[in-house]
């Protein structure tokens, strides 16, 4: 972002990810989010030794032909940094003389499980790996290659996430890719496959919204708050509650806690893991005093830790959300089972 206050958070967040060892769910919308795989996590697969591919000598024609043929026109695609990583010929990352390596064949798979998981992958691009079909290479090798690097850099997390302030370069994706000592791994953190992952990335630009204008105002005291009661720091919570959406509208006296002051509270109470029974006690005054900037590294944070777990993900696995008694079954990132469920 170009916001140096957010710049600011952001670089506080990513220090914050250097020494947390544990943190409440209050990023989760305050529920304690568990993975429960369903059997136990497979040896990440072996990276590829890359082979040389004749064609790919002739990459940059190849690169020229799909930059002409206006294919991917709508996508910010580092065309130059695409060619300066094959400089010299350099040797293939998608293709062998025979078909797709085995990255190849990953990303293949991993693009569109990362798309039913919620990533924002453009309709172009998944349409354009639609048409590279693991069963059939019916392009040129080099051309072959020049798709899946323009469809790679054009999609990847590092080039398209808010959270960098400078999107990685063409060349600079791609030569991290092949200079990763776990390469699949590395394809997986650029299309992360946890749905949650994405569910809080969504809401990403709402925390840096609120950050950038102010925050919220906070709730004095700490006595119970009931509804009925009268005062001034009813209309504290009216205020605060205001601020992010839960009450639509403050009710012409502010300082009486009306049902529709109520109905506000609990919504809140639910979203972060509270007892919502509408009464405004201790814990609920904490969480509506939490800032808008701690709020929203915390976010950062779990963003940051749900990425670099996404890769150990299963295709199919147990999720458990403690709080909201919720299990559910994903199955390469969809949802295929739901029900409730008490823990303990």
């Amino acid at each position: 972002m170009s916001s140096p206050r957010w710049g600011a958070v952001a670089a506080s967040a990513l220090c914050l990810v250097l020494v947390a060892t544990g943190l409440s769910g209050a990023a989760f919308g305050d529920k304690d989010e568990r993975n429960v795989p369903a059997s136990p996590s497979a040896a990440p697969p072996v990276a590829p030794t890359l082979v040389p591919v004749p064609e790919v000598v002739g990459i940059d024609a190849a690169l020229d032909r799909l930059q002409r043929s206006q294919r991917l026109a709508a996508l910010p695609i580092d065309w130059s940094g695409v060619r300066a990583f094959y400089v010299g010929g350099g040797s293939a990352l998608w293709v062998t003389p025979t078909g797709y390596s085995v990255l190849g064949l990953q990303l293949l798979h991993q693009v569109p499980k990362a798309a039913a998981a919620g990533m924002p992958v453009p309709a172009e691009i998944q349409s354009a790996f639609a048409t590279l079909s693991p069963e059939t290479l019916s392009m040129l090798p080099a051309d072959a290659e020049a798709l899946m690097s323009a469809l790679y850099v054009a999609a990847a997390y590092d080039a398209t996430s808010p959270m960098n302030a400078t999107p990685s370069s063409g060349a600079g994706l791609l030569g991290n890719l092949r200079a990763a000592g776990d390469q699949p791994r590395a394809i997986a953190a650029q299309f992360p496959t946890f749905h949650m992952f994405w569910r809080l990335h969504a809401a990403l630009p709402t925390y840096i919204g609120y950050y950038e204008h102010g925050g919220w105002p906070t709730v004095s005291g700490t006595d119970k708050i009931e509804p009925g009661d009268k005062g001034p720091r009813v209309q504290q919570v009216a205020e605060r509650l205001l601020v992010t959406g839960e009450l639509p509208a403050i009710g012409t006296d502010p300082e009486l806690y009306d049902p529709a002051l109520e109905v506000a509270v609990k919504a809140f109470q639910h979203a972060h893991g509270l007892n919502d029974d509408g009464v405004i006690g201790k814990r609920t005054i904490e969480e509506m005093n939490v800032s808008a900037e701690d709020q929203l590294k915390m976010v950062l944070l779990n963003l940051d830790r749900m990425r670099a777990e996404s890769p150990d993900m299963e295709d199919r696995f147990v999720f458990v959300n403690i709080p909201s008694t919720e299990l559910r079954v994903i199955d390469n990132g969809v949802t295929t089972f739901h029900a409730n469920a008490i823990v303990g």
